[in-house]
């Protein structure tokens, strides 16, 4: 089995979203916000199955990008180290090497922290703060309207027609049409 790497285009109707057990909170409120545009939203850590790599691997298979929510860096007292609150999550180290060892695109999703304090976080990877980050869902959703391919409505078929050429005999198509007559009766 082959893995074709994702394409940075549009995504076509996917997104994991991963998220610190500390956000769960917020977390159903922006999958209800991304999923009304069509797109189909996998949780981290919805999984309730005893496998959880799996369900991250599974859903990534379908995933057009991977959308991190990043909240405040928690300050531990015990610990002389901050950590930012979406790498506590169990399975978000396991969500970033698939998505960055097949190619897809990481994007990270601000809800309650500036875009300066991430980017001046040395704790969040690098990766994370020189790419795309969305100041709010709203933003995000824009961006994901906007990305994503449109529907085009198929014609409807007429029946009983299926030439691709139509021709009138009486009309200015006379010499066309004699020409034809000419044409498929030496065939």
């Amino acid at each position: 089995m082959s893995v074709a790497p994702a394409s940075d285009a549009a995504p076509k109707a996917a997104v994991f979203l991963t998220y610190a057990a500390a956000d769960e909170h917020a977390i159903f409120r922006i999958a209800e916000e991304i999923s009304r545009c069509g797109v189909a939203v996998f949780l981290d850590a919805a999984c309730i199955r005893p496998d959880a790599e799996l369900h991250v691997l599974n859903a990534l298979s379908f995933a057009d990008e991977v959308l991190i929510l990043i909240t405040a860096t928690r300050v531990d007292s015990l610990n002389t180290r901050s950590t930012p609150a979406f790498l506590e999550g169990r399975l978000v180290g396991v969500a970033i090497a698939v998505a960055r060892a097949l190619g897809i695109p990481i994007r990270g999703l601000l809800e309650g922290i500036s875009r300066k304090e991430v980017v001046e976080d040395p704790a969040i990877p690098g990766f994370i703060r020189g790419g795309r980050l969305f100041d709010t869902v709203e933003l995000y959703v824009a961006d994901l309207l906007k990305r994503r391919p449109r529907a085009h409505p198929k014609p409807t078929p007429r029946p009983g027609l299926s030439c691709h050429v139509c021709l009138c005999p009486d009309g200015q198509s006379g010499p066309a049409v004699a020409k034809f007559k000419e044409q498929l009766g030496k065939v």
